[in-house]
Parts: C-alpha cells; structure tokens; sequence
C-alpha cells in the first residue's frame, strides 16, 4: 500500500515538476515535494525572464551597432564629397594656373594629390617603376607613389653626383620641363611657351609628333592624315569645341606628306587637327596608328567618345609613346634618359589635359 502511494506521489511530482524535478525516495513528504517543485518553477520563470532580458538587450545592440553603421557610413559619404568638393576646388584653383604659370615644386606636389588611381599607375609605368601589365593593386599609397614617381624624374634628370643632394619634393619642375626640352633640340627662345609650363609641355609632345612623321613613309603619312582628319570629323561631338577639321583635299594631301616634320606641323598648325583639345585627338590617333604600323600593341584605342579620351589620357600614354618609338626603331632626340623624363613630361600634360577635359574647361590655345 505505502508503495503504491509512493508510485502515486512521484507520478504526481513528476507531472507537475513537468519531468523536470528528480524524484526521490517515498520517505520525502508531500510538502518537501511540493516546495521543490515550487522552487524549480520558479528557476524556470526566472531563467525565460533572463532569457528574454538577454534577446531583448542583444536586440537593442543589433539596433545600436546598426545605428553607429549608418552614422559612419553617413559620415564617410560626407567625407568623401567634401573631399572631392575640396579636390575640385584645388583642381580648379591648381588648373587655372595650367596655362600661363611656371610649374614649381609646390604646384608639382599639389598636381600629384589630385591624380586619379589610374593616373598614378600611369605615371609609375612611365617612368618605369612598375610592368605595362601590371594593375592597381601594386599602389601602395597616394603619398608613397608620388614620391616614387618624383625620385625617379629627380634621379632621371640628375647626373649620380648632384642626385646624392637632391630633394624630390622640391623639384623645380619647370626647370625640369625646360632642360627635356632643350635635350629634345626644341627651339624656345622667344617663344611664350618658354614661360609657360604647361605650353613647354606641349611644345615637347608636338616635337615627339614631329620625330614620328619623320620616320613614316608617304604611304603611312597617308592613311595617318586620313584617320587625322576623320576623329577630327567628329571632335565636335565628343568635346566642347564646335568645329571640326575642314576635309583635306588629295592635291593638300599629297603636298602634306612630302614634307619634314617642321613643314608638316606647319601645314597641320593651319588647322584644326593642331588647336586646342583636338591636339590631343591628333595625338592619339597618331599614337593607336603608328602603332598599327609597326605591330605594337597597346592597352587603349583611339577615343570614341568624351569619356574614352579622358580615359585614354589618364592611361599610360607616356609608355605608349615610347612603346611606339621602339616599335618603329624612332630614338627620340636627347639620350635615353631625357626620352624617359620626356615620357613623364608627357604622360603629366595628357593627364591634366585629362582633367580640364573632365572639368569642362575650355582648351582654346593654339600651339
């Protein structure tokens, strides 16, 4: 009998602590029982209630952390537009001076921080720092780059002696621009460019022009005026000048192509092909043609639109151009090391034109 009540008992207990509560001997009273089962439905209630504080806190900290994401991602965006505002400012402020200033260290320096990913890695390539194929990911930073890129125009444009007292970031770059283009055999004297950075820079591509020419047969000279004259056709399109080359006649063809590189420039000066951003189309078909000529393959094409001749004035035009002079056995005037500093002479002036061409500054001057 005192079994079964146990049996009882524990049936109870068992049911009512719902499997929770260990059972124990027949010799523990109802009460005992009873107070156990209350105490453990009371560490229940307690545990839920914990439970449900602990969901509700890791709920509000989601809510928190998603909160403190957003702020920095706010933040962040704000960041970036002030420094692009800021960066468009001193785009501005440092291009206004582009066409009249002598460029210095400070103007050198404060170029360079505004240079595009892309544009540095150009500029690396050009001065031969990294490999044609290589991509941005071997960038270390803005500032180290730079100053990459300014060690080696500085070393570049020194003999081993005065390098050794040299500082890249006070490079007197006009000086520089002006000794590249005294080795490239570039009369300056009397000339406004002589005065002007960003003229001098121009003048020295107009002299790589001219030292192509020169090395292309009548039949090149052709087809190299033809497709000229056709991105000319369409310069109105893609840029913000309204006019286009006048179509050459084959007599003004003819008479073109039988002249050295002065007499050509000369011809070409008449029009269109050579003033303001259209020089740079010139330049670039010039470039994607020779190239053709001679089988060098290179990592843009001639521009088809605004934004491709941003974009291939950003890219490594300075290696082009001496990939292009290699390819068709050309020795640009001045010794091996002012061809290299002339490549990142030119491949700094197609970034700025770049940059004007982008900010919608209008390039009206004449070679």
């Amino acid at each position: 009998m005192d079994n079964n009540r146990c049996s009882r008992r524990n049936v109870i207990a068992l049911m009512g602590a719902s499997a929770i509560v260990p059972l124990t001997g027949c010799g523990e009273s109802e009460q005992a029982i009873t107070a156990r089962i209350r105490d453990q439905e009371a560490a229940i209630r307690k545990s839920a209630e914990l439970q449900l504080e602990k969901k509700i806190r890791d709920e509000e900290k989601a809510k928190f952390a998603r909160k403190i994401e957003e702020y920095e991602q706010m933040r962040s965006r704000h960041a970036k537009e002030s420094l692009a505002l800021r960066s468009q400012h001193d785009g501005h402020r440092l291009l206004l001076e582009y066409q009249s200033s002598q460029w210095n260290a400070r103007q050198l320096n404060d170029f360079l921080s505004l240079v595009t990913t892309e544009g540095m890695l150009s500029l690396k390539k050009a001065a031969g720092i990294v490999e044609q194929n290589e991509g941005t990911e071997v960038l270390v930073d803005r500032l180290r780059d730079a100053r990459d890129v300014l060690k080696h125009m500085d070393w570049l444009s020194r003999n081993v002696l005065s390098y050794q007292f040299s500082d890249e970031l006070n490079i007197d770059y006009h000086s520089m621009v002006d000794w590249v283009a005294k080795q490239m055999e570039i009369p300056t004297a009397g000339l406004a460019s002589a005065n002007s950075t960003f003229l001098l820079e121009r003048q020295i591509q107009l002299q790589m022009f001219g030292q192509i020419w020169d090395n292309l047969d009548e039949d090149q000279r052709i087809e190299l005026l033809i497709k000229i004259e056709q991105a000319e056709t369409d310069l109105n399109s893609v840029t913000n000048d309204k006019t286009a080359m006048a179509a050459l006649s084959t007599r003004e063809k003819a008479a073109i192509v039988v002249l050295s590189a002065s007499g050509a420039i000369a011809a070409l000066s008449a029009t269109v092909a050579f003033s303001g951003f259209a020089f740079y189309t010139t330049m670039s078909v010039t470039i994607s043609s020779v190239a053709g000529f001679f089988g060098v393959t290179l990592p843009f094409a001639v521009f088809t639109s605004a934004s491709s001749l941003v974009a291939m004035l950003s890219g490594p035009v300075g290696w082009a151009i001496a990939a292009v002079a290699i390819g068709a056995g050309i020795w640009l005037a001045g010794g091996p090391n002012a061809q290299k500093v002339a490549q990142l002479v030119f491949q700094i002036h197609s970034i700025k034109i770049a940059m004007l061409l982008s900010m919608g500054v209008s390039l009206d001057t004449p070679v």
